[in-house]
């Protein structure tokens, strides 16, 4: 029942600067993601996961969700 996300504060930046500006306790409304990002049950090659602001985000996640026997070394 935990949510962990990762927030870069960007001058300017209207949504890091709301992230930012709450409180232990605050309360937040937010929409769970629409669509689908993830890798299939089977890969036959190797791959390399590439990317940068939000889009690392997803990638940490499909990289922790590895078990240790098929976890790639980084």
């Amino acid at each position: 029942n935990n949510l962990q996300i990762t927030v870069k504060l960007v001058e300017n930046g209207r949504g890091s600067a709301f992230l930012f500006s709450r409180k232990i306790g605050d309360e937040l409304t937010v929409l769970y993601p629409f669509g689908y990002f993830g890798l299939p049950d089977s890969i036959a090659e190797e791959l390399v996961f590439i990317g940068t602001g939000t889009g690392l985000i997803p990638l940490l996640s499909i990289l922790e969700s590895f078990s240790a026997n098929t976890k790639p070394k980084l």
